[in-house]
């Protein structure tokens, strides 16, 4: 992805998602794979816009950037499952695209940042 690209990808991925809150996620097919849902209240808007991001490859969440240069740790299901329902109706304040992969990083008002693996060997 050049800067271009990813300059204009960031953009919109922020007009976006932020202001919106994480309110909800539904079980993938696979292990690991899940679909979260995000609510966005538009003030110009009558009924809120349902985001849907589905994450097939590998996530995770990280307390603050630093641990944004280890490994994926391996983690149960359950475990994965239980980050996202402590993230609820938590309000994403920025989104922002790895420098040299695609990654997705939604940043999160307490702090907390979503992970999604943005690099595949295909």
């Amino acid at each position: 992805m050049n800067i271009k690209e990813k300059t204009y990808a960031e953009k919109l991925l922020k007009r976006i998602f932020i202001g919106s809150q994480l309110n909800g996620l539904e079980f993938g097919v696979g292990p690991g794979s899940i679909k979260v849902f995000f609510i966005h209240q538009h003030p110009m808007e009558s009924q809120p816009l349902t985001l849907f991001l589905n994450m097939e490859s590998k996530w995770t969440v990280f307390a603050d950037t630093l641990e944004l240069t280890q490994e994926i740790p391996i983690r149960s299901e359950e475990e994965m499952y239980q980050w996202i329902i402590d993230m609820r109706r938590k309000k994403v304040i920025d989104v922002s695209l790895g420098e040299e992969t695609p990654h997705l990083l939604i940043h999160f008002e307490h702090g907390k940042i979503l992970y999604v693996n943005g690099k595949h060997d295909q």
